[in-house]
């Protein structure tokens, strides 16, 4: 009489894990960045501002919580002391592609990860595909901040 009762107990269990994780969403971009050394935005009219303000590039990265590259940058260059110390020269956005997809097209983003460099009119400066570790992102950065300074 036991066995039943322990099977049906396991079902229940077994059906309410399902539901909830049916129904749990992905973390979102930001948040899978918290506590990480880069103060990103996801507001690139926001960031629009203070890169005016401070006289900056913004430096956008197109991503998706899906994107196994985009989150190994995340994860990894992202995090690395000698990029976040760089960032400091830009305005970091993080755009979610699929919350986001009217920004994604406008910048003509067709594969992720995606490092677009915009001034702060939105005008791009540099843009660079695929995954990067750190010293390749940071040779991505100064060309941007390079570009930038020869105007």
């Amino acid at each position: 009489m036991k066995k039943p009762v322990i099977a049906q107990l396991l079902i229940a269990a077994t059906t309410a894990v399902l539901i909830a994780n049916a129904e749990r969403k992905p973390p979102s971009l930001t948040q899978s960045t918290s506590g990480g050394p880069i103060a990103w935005t996801d507001s690139l009219e926001a960031a629009k501002k203070i890169a005016a303000r401070e006289q900056k590039l913004l430096f956008v990265d197109f991503s998706a919580a899906w994107c196994g590259p985009c989150q190994k940058m995340l994860r990894t260059t992202y995090r690395d002391e000698r990029v976040a110390a760089r960032m400091k020269s830009f305005v970091p956005v993080l755009i979610d592609v699929d919350k986001q997809p009217a920004l994604t097209q406008k910048y003509d983003v067709s594969a992720i990860p995606a490092a677009v460099f915009l001034d702060a009119e939105g005008n791009v400066v540099q843009r660079a595909v695929g995954y990067h570790d750190a010293a390749a992102f940071l040779k991505v950065a100064d060309a941007a901040l390079k570009k930038d300074s020869g105007k």
